[in-house]
């Protein structure tokens, strides 16, 4: 899935910090601007305000992958308590009947797979918790130390394990979704950057100090150097 490319050549932070220094200035310097361009007239400087600030507000690439991998590793702590549940019962099983039939009644056959699959160990949990209800089932756990609330841990860790991987997967599918929102908004910050830019070469003609302040690029930054930047430094895509 091809993703939305950034029209500006430097940092999202970089960006957004130059935008609020433009629209600073622009405030201060408005009634010049104004003169010589009356389209910079209200409302532009709060339209141009709460471009940055919405633009702000959207979680970057890295913040959006770090709630993922933050996601991922309680899943998968999850997981290992799962295993650790499932291990402790097929012991009690083996203890109450002594039969690999039985054993794999309780999905002991299916647990290598099962043990590193989110979905496979979810279906194994609930089987696991079904059997164990069966009254007579139940009798013979209970009678050799096997208890309700560890058979009913089962099933609380089944739909845990349930809407962790549900929220997970959303969060993986929206991460297109709110990278695309963001390259857009920042797309938009830069189009009011762009304005006063090519309006402050006539505003200021005369002050270079001023020309200077309204520059897209630092002058230090050649188009080729600015390329050079790591893919993650300059456009933070997922």
């Amino acid at each position: 899935m091809k993703v939305k490319q950034r029209k500006f050549l430097i940092g999202d932070l970089e960006m957004l910090e130059k935008s609020q220094v433009f629209l600073n200035a622009f405030i201060k310097e408005k009634a010049i601007f104004v003169e010589k361009f009356p389209n910079l007239a209200d409302p532009f400087a709060d339209e141009f305000q709460v471009a940055i600030d919405f633009a702000d507000s959207l979680p970057s690439s890295y913040e959006i992958n770090t709630l993922i991998s933050v996601a991922v590793e309680k899943l998968r702590k999850k997981m290992a308590l799962a295993q650790k549940d499932l291990q402790i019962l097929y012991s009690y099983v083996n203890i109450g009947w002594e039969s690999v039939a039985k054993m794999n009644e309780f999905g002991k056959n299916k647990y290598l797979k099962a043990r590193e699959n989110y979905s496979k160990m979810i279906d194994l949990l609930e089987l696991a918790f079904n059997t164990a209800q069966e009254s007579a089932n139940k009798t013979v756990l209970l009678s050799v130390g096997y208890s309700q609330i560890q058979i009913d841990e089962l099933n609380t860790l089944a739909n845990e394990l349930d809407a962790m991987l549900l929220e997970l997967n959303e969060m993986k599918s929206n991460r297109f979704v709110l990278t695309e929102e963001r390259i857009t908004a920042m797309n938009n910050v830069w189009i009011f950057m762009k304005r006063l830019n090519k309006a402050s070469k006539v505003v200021f003609v005369d002050n270079p100090a001023m020309l200077k302040l309204f520059l897209l690029y630092p002058t230090s930054h050649s188009k080729a150097k600015i390329l050079k930047k790591t893919a993650e430094e300059v456009f933070e895509t997922a």
